[in-house]
């Protein structure tokens, strides 16, 4: 990925960005189940449970994007984009965006981009880590 500058999001970026679920400083990154999916390791949940439980693992998810995936047909991957600030007893989290691709299947496609915070260096961010994210990346 090329550095993008942000001295904090690259020092937090130092490994790279991957796909799937993916639990880092500058990446939380889960697949996300479509609201028909209603089964899973053996049982059978209600129409839009499972969804619910994915989306979940993110904290403070913005409610336009919640309703985008709740309207996609098929299992994608929700790239969280950010950074800490602070020591580690209290942490603040910076959200640039988000990111939705293709499973692996479709080799990681761009669906879209959410951008939560207009600010320069958050663009610059969002700019730089899409083609790693995307498979558009040489």
């Amino acid at each position: 990925m090329t550095p993008t500058g942000h001295k904090a999001f690259d020092k937090q970026c130092r490994g790279g960005l991957i796909t799937g679920n993916v639990i880092g400083d500058a990446q939380f990154s889960w697949y996300i189940r479509p609201r028909h999916a209603t089964e899973c390791n053996g049982f059978t949940f209600a129409p839009g449970e499972l969804l619910a439980t994915d989306l979940k693992t993110f904290q403070d998810l913005p409610p336009t994007i919640s309703k985008f995936i709740d309207g996609l047909n098929r299992q994608e991957i929700l790239n969280e984009i950010r950074h800490w600030t602070g020591p580690t007893s209290k942490r603040k989290k910076h959200v640039h965006g988000y990111i939705v691709t293709e499973g692996h299947e479709l080799n990681y496609a761009h669906v879209r981009t959410f951008y939560t915070r207009g600010a320069v260096w958050s663009l610059r961010i969002m700019a730089a880590v899409t083609p790693a994210l995307t498979g558009q990346q040489s």
